[in-house]
């Protein structure tokens, strides 16, 4: 008789109406080209499951159908993965939802927030960003760091504009220790030291509340400083005094002979040069033409590494060339 009833239970599913799940309301920053998913102890938590996807309607919401015969039901909303499962209003990873009423065909939820995503976070970290005043207006301040792969730009990690001069973003208490940097969107706009250079990983503290001050941004450091002047100031004494010198470097393919990147001999004898700055380091040698037999060397003629000019807002750098390679011996 037993297993009469649990026969009968099972053709009485199978001919039962499947469960409707409406979505009401979905995350605004939801992408509009990305599927959504119904995932649970129907498919065995299969977080893509395409049988299982969402018909999303024009409103921001959208439902799935669900067959009978699974008993209660426990399961969650993801777009694809578990890295981007449904998460609370908090940020927080929430518990399976369950529902056992098989009396009912249609239930109503909603999805606050995506866990790749979220846009609050309770009782997390708030971070106070004071920009400097060239900071162009309206300017969108961003957030990167070990927590979102440097992603520069990322939507979610956009900070609020409170007044001129100052943003602020909500952060996961999660995130402390975390190394970051600000950005107006890119690293060729990134934040950089008062000097115009790279400042070192700044790291989310646990406090409540953490301040940090921009000093410059590295783009408009570029614009206000679109030049360098490199300025040799000692060349070996056995140098022929027809000499040309070169500037041959990762800016113009490493020629060591380009007329273009010509150093200029000045009344006092020194040699100085105009470069164009970078946002990049600039690597360069000093060289005669002719090829790089004539390139500089160190004080016993062997070879030295590539000189590396880091970005920043100091105008002209000296320089001095102990010997050249031809000449060394």
């Amino acid at each position: 008789m037993r297993y009469i009833a649990y026969i009968a239970l099972f053709l009485l599913a199978a001919c039962a109406p499947p469960l409707i799940v409406h979505v009401d309301d979905l995350p605004d920053n939801t992408p509009l080209n990305e599927p959504v998913y119904i995932t649970g102890n129907f498919n065995h938590w299969q977080p893509g499951d395409p049988m299982y996807q969402i018909n999303r309607d024009s409103e921001g919401g959208g439902y799935v159908e669900i067959p009978r015969g699974i008993g209660h039901l426990e399961f969650k909303f993801t777009r694809g993965s578990w890295s981007s499962e449904e998460v609370d209003s908090c940020g927080n990873v929430i518990p399976n939802r369950y529902f056992n009423d098989l009396s009912v065909q249609n239930i109503h939820v909603e999805i606050d927030q995506w866990i790749d995503m979220p846009e609050v976070f309770c009782d997390g970290l708030e971070l106070l960003i004071y920009v400097p005043p060239k900071t162009p207006f309206p300017a969108e301040v961003y957030v990167t760091g070990d927590f979102n792969d440097w992603d520069p730009s990322r939507s979610q990690f956009r900070a609020q504009f409170v007044r001129e001069g100052l943003y602020r973003i909500e952060l996961p208490a999660s995130y402390a220790g975390s190394a970051f940097k600000i950005t107006r969107g890119t690293f060729t706009a990134v934040e950089v030291g008062s000097d115009g250079r790279d400042i070192e990983n700044r790291f989310l503290t646990s406090n409540r509340e953490q301040t940090v001050t921009v000093d410059l941004w590295k783009d408009i450091c570029l614009q206000e400083h679109p030049y360098r002047y490199i300025v040799l100031t000692h060349i070996p004494n056995n140098t022929p005094e027809s000499s040309q010198l070169y500037f041959a470097s990762n800016t113009n393919g490493w020629n060591p002979s380009d007329e273009f990147s010509k150093f200029r001999l000045m009344p006092n004898g020194d040699y100085i040069i105009q470069i164009q700055n970078s946002p990049s380091d600039i690597e360069f040698k000093v060289t005669r033409g002719f090829g790089w037999q004539t390139v500089e060397v160190g004080p016993n003629g062997g070879e030295i590494s590539n000189r590396r000019l880091k970005f920043g807002v100091q105008d002209t750098v000296r320089i001095e060339v102990d010997n050249w390679k031809d000449l060394s011996n």
